[in-house]
């Protein structure tokens, strides 16, 4: 498949158009429903206290690696478990927010409102960074963590470094959603 195809396997597509399957429908997350609604503001936050100051390219970036790891195998199954999976550990979480002490207070509210419109769409399966692909970790420049030894290098975009573990292979299994055309103009839009 090209750059942002993908072909899906029997049972993988949905609805009249035979779209792969979004997020949302692959977690069953109503539209609607309490659930959904969690799983939204849970990601949201993660974009927002993670990467606000990023372009937003690192933004969907970093939603896209929850995603990675809600479908990994390796972490919770759900968005708000991934996201603050350890957050009773102070600096020893998965996303720094989540455990260092700092309150979580939304003070930019156009950043707030940016980082709950990619986590919707993320959600949608309508955004989706094929330079990522299957990342399931990042870290800042200035950090420079030990588990980067057991990593594939995937991409760099502001801050941040992308990776999927080696011995985790290509995630060629995993799910992939939205397409390289709806993810740029997500991007110009935002």
């Amino acid at each position: 498949p090209k750059s942002g195809e993908t072909i899906a396997s029997k049972g993988q597509v949905t609805g009249a158009g035979h779209h792969p399957k979004s997020p949302a429908e692959r977690l069953g997350l109503d539209l609607d429903g309490k659930a959904r609604a969690k799983s939204e503001k849970c990601l949201a936050n993660a974009i927002y206290f993670e990467a606000r100051g990023e372009p937003v390219r690192g933004q969907i970036a970093v939603a896209q690696v929850v995603m990675n790891r809600v479908f990994s195998g390796h972490y919770p199954d759900n968005v708000c478990g991934v996201v603050y999976q350890d957050s009773n550990r102070h600096l020893a979480c998965q996303f720094t927010f989540a455990c260092d002490g700092i309150p979580d207070r939304i003070d930019e509210l156009d950043a707030w409102a940016r980082a709950k419109e990619i986590a919707r769409d993320t959600l949608d399966g309508k955004i989706w960074l094929a330079d990522v692909g299957k990342a399931t970790h990042y870290h800042a420049y200035w950090v420079r963590p030990i588990w980067i030894r057991e990593m594939q290098k995937l991409d760099r975009i502001g801050v941040h470094t992308f990776y999927r573990p080696r011995n985790w292979g290509d995630g060629a299994e995993a799910p992939v959603w939205g397409d390289e055309a709806a993810t740029k103009d997500a991007v110009k839009k935002l």
